[in-house]
């Protein structure tokens, strides 16, 4: 199997920083090595930007030169992904949502499971999350998946049966044939 490096034009660092980890760690690549890979994949305003650092500040290791990207390219220190995904509630569909959620509550640490549990929940649409909340998941992915099944159905437009013909009329248009049918003939004299 081979994995392909992403290439880092600058957005979403924290994204790229984790999948660059896996890369290296499934092909056991070395600091020196790391540098060298991950330098062919920039693009855009990080190219200049690694030039700058490399010639006034070299870097001396990996972590160094990860925490320096997020620090450039990630949120800004006023951003708390922790108050955010706190506050964090769905205004769309439910794949929107845990989208958001997952992304954020990968940026937080020390928060525990259940406590993430509470807030996938308490952000939930006030129908969806009454009907979850009554089949007690818990784990977040049973939370999920219960809030999938129950978006279904708050979405979905009920199936309305609209007969092309009333019945009332189809057994009047009947009666009517069959008088028709068996009318006897005036007879000629």
């Amino acid at each position: 199997m081979k994995l392909y490096f992403p290439h880092f034009d600058g957005t979403d660092v924290l994204h790229w920083i984790f999948k660059v980890e896996q890369f290296f760690d499934y092909y056991n690549t070395s600091e020196t090595q790391r540098f060298s890979i991950t330098i062919v994949h920039m693009d855009k305003e990080v190219v200049p930007w690694f030039q700058m650092i490399m010639k006034t500040q070299p870097f001396h290791s990996w972590m160094e030169f990860t925490r320096a990207l997020e620090i450039e390219f990630g949120p800004s220190s006023y951003e708390c992904p922790c108050l955010t995904l706190f506050k964090l509630t769905q205004s769309g569909s439910m794949k929107d949502y845990y989208f958001e959620f997952t992304a954020l509550s990968n940026q937080v640490s020390r928060v525990t499971t259940d406590a993430l549990l509470d807030c996938f929940l308490n952000g939930l649409n006030s129908d969806v999350k009454r009907d979850v909340l009554a089949h007690g998941p818990d784990s977040i992915l049973k939370a999920v998946s219960l809030a999938r099944l129950f978006q279904e159905k708050y979405t979905k437009k009920p199936y309305q049966y609209l007969p092309s013909v009333s019945y009332k009329s189809q057994t009047q248009a009947q009666t009517t044939n069959s008088l028709t049918k068996h009318k006897p003939r005036p007879q000629i004299a």
